[in-house]
């Protein structure tokens, strides 16, 4: 088995923004575990589980799903928390350009998930790059005060392809391989790693 998902990667551009964005929100010493930003990516469809053979069916079939999807043009735009400010448990960076034609691929990916057995998300698709996990209380009230003056800038790049990665948790971090990379509008290729 590996726990496995699909995924947007990101530029240089964008994984610097976030350490950058990352450093001013690090003054609050609130109590969030910071994702590294060579870990954060764009993520589509976490699938959990899948059995080592499915997984070259499972990526021939998302390439088909997604081959008509041209690439997207993205931004970074905003900053907030999940679920609420009241009850902040993920500090994310949001993210602006062509969302329907995010969305679009979205629905194309869950219903190649579901077509494997893969269980729908039921909550939206809100699109966001997770910046840390709030683990207490502590430091809540400087937090949200610095993600209120946080200006992230205005980065801008093109999502054009689509990849499934396998996560590996370990003591140190999640370590994210990419086993299939799809471009949009192409087909897929098995990467080497």
């Amino acid at each position: 088995m590996a726990r496995c998902f699909f995924a947007i990667d990101l530029p240089p551009a964008v994984r610097e923004e976030i350490e950058r964005l990352q450093a001013g929100l690090k003054t609050a010493r609130a109590d969030v575990k910071w994702v590294r930003p060579t870990g954060v990516h764009l993520t589509i469809k976490f699938l959990g589980d899948v059995e080592e053979n499915t997984i070259p069916a499972l990526a021939a079939a998302a390439s088909e799903a997604i081959a008509g999807n041209r690439a997207l043009p993205l931004r970074i735009a905003g900053t907030g928390v999940f679920p609420s400010p009241s009850r902040p448990r993920v500090v994310w960076l949001g993210l602006g350009g062509d969302l329907a034609g995010l969305e679009r691929l979205r629905r194309d990916v869950e219903t190649v998930a579901a077509g494997f057995g893969f269980a729908p998300e039921n909550r939206p698709f809100k699109p966001h790059l997770t910046l840390g996990r709030v683990r207490s209380e502590r430091g809540r009230t400087e937090l949200l005060a610095g993600l209120e003056k946080l200006d992230p800038g205005p980065v801008e790049f093109t999502a054009g392809e689509v990849i499934l990665f396998k996560s590996d948790l370990r003591p140190s971090g999640a370590v994210y391989t990419a086993l299939h990379r799809m471009t949009l509008g192409g087909m897929t290729k098995e990467t080497d790693s």
